[in-house]
């Protein structure tokens, strides 16, 4: 008698017991979580060295408010770095945690309960997206977009830095990245992360050996700006006290031949008082520039911007190495461009005072004073010919281009 087989029964797979899809999705939860901010936060990675320099810099939660009132991360991201940066006091040793808090996240994943092949297609996931992020990152700072020029002019924006961690950052965020081909930083011995911060934002980055002084600064900047080729050179403070969104404007005016350089005016209008300037300040201000208008015969609302617009040719005719290293080189400069019979323009800038915006004490803004005071003096006395002033007279060796061939020294 012939028996018939039964037929093969296939096992069924255990039904999961109650609660166990609360559990896969506690589990998978933080791996979500880490995934989304990746997404969401594109600029996450280029960017979170420099959010936690600045989480790290702040004593108290207070500060740290404070300091990214303009900040575009969560404020919830800072928050969480913040109470990291009170427990660890190492920028590495924050990205060795950062990886190790990564890969904790994954193990998690791969003991969950589930299937094996929503593990494989989570994991896959996971590291496409990761690489995909990493790459167009690494891509986008490799070969930057070509911006489009103003009237094919090549346009450099230099920043003479000094402790400026709190504000660079914000400060570049809102240069205008369509018109402006370079941005050159150079760092004059800094005491904080700055040269950090800048080669994380991409900048053309230079550092002195040594602090060199204020106008030291601007001739390495100068320098490395006619390096680069730029036809137009703007110089902006790093410290968040003049908006950069200026710069468009300012380009314009000597992109079309209208000026050869161009101030930021804080005294145009109303913006000087309703920043913050304090009025000793605005008084030594236009006390100083109706002085300096009478002596040089010029129409100036003011002489001490920190802000302005320079074209090649002025760049390459001053003697500026026969200016000084101190902060009466703006002053030297600015009187040296009349003498050399160039065009000068202004417009209207509004101006923030706080705590982290660079500012001389009372004692060298006497110093500076009487040095501003005396260079218009000795324009006038040269066109009596009562003085020959060095920096009026452009011997050999004291124009600027005669140091572009080379690189700047750091």
């Amino acid at each position: 008698m012939t028996l018939q087989s039964e037929p093969h029964l296939r096992p069924q797979p255990a039904s999961r017991p109650p609660g166990s899809f609360l559990k896969d999705l506690l589990l998978v939860a933080p791996f979500l979580v880490f995934f989304y901010i990746q997404l969401a936060h594109h600029n996450l990675w280029r960017d979170e060295l420099n959010a936690f320099a600045i989480a790290w810099d702040s004593p108290t939660l207070h500060s740290l408010f404070h300091h990214i009132h303009y900040e575009s991360h969560p404020w919830l991201w800072y928050f969480i770095l913040w109470i990291l940066a009170q427990f660890i006091h190492s920028l590495i040793a924050f990205k060795l945690l950062q990886a190790c808090i990564g890969t904790a996240i994954l193990l998690l994943a791969l003991r969950s309960p589930f299937r094996r092949w929503e593990k494989v297609l989570l994991l896959c996931g996971y590291f496409i997206s990761f690489e995909y992020i990493v790459m167009t990152r690494m891509a986008s700072r490799a070969s930057p977009p070509e911006s489009p020029m103003l009237n094919n002019k090549k346009v450099a924006v230099v920043l003479p830095a000094y402790n400026a961690a709190k504000t660079l950052e914000k400060t570049v965020q809102e240069i205008p990245g369509n018109i402006v081909d370079a941005i050159i930083l150079t760092d004059d011995a800094s005491r904080d992360e700055t040269v950090l911060i800048a080669e994380k934002l991409g900048l053309v980055t230079i550092r002195h050996d040594r602090n060199r002084g204020y106008g030291g600064n601007q001739k390495t900047c100068y320098i490395a700006a006619l390096q680069h080729g730029a036809d137009i050179v703007v110089m902006l403070h790093p410290d968040y006290q003049y908006t950069p969104r200026l710069i468009t404007a300012m380009v314009s005016m000597i992109a079309y031949d209208e000026y050869d350089a161009v101030l930021a005016s804080r005294i145009l209008g109303r913006g000087a008082r309703k920043g913050g300037m304090p009025i000793y300040k605005y008084i030594s201000n236009r006390f100083l520039t109706l002085i300096e208008n009478l002596l040089i015969h010029e129409k100036l609302s003011e002489y001490h911007t920190g802000y302005r617009a320079w074209s090649r040719t002025v760049l390459e005719r001053l003697p500026l190495r026969s200016c000084s290293d101190d902060f009466v080189f703006d002053n030297q400069m600015l009187v040296q461009t009349f003498y050399f019979g160039f065009r000068v323009g202004e417009i209207s800038c509004p101006t923030k005072y706080f705590e982290e915006a660079s500012s001389i004490n009372f004692r060298r803004s006497v110093t500076y004073g009487f040095g501003v005071l005396g260079t218009a003096l000795d324009l006038r006395l040269k066109w009596l010919r009562l003085k020959r002033p060095k920096i009026f007279e452009d011997g050999p060796g004291e124009r600027l281009l005669d140091e572009a061939q080379t690189q700047p020294s750091a």
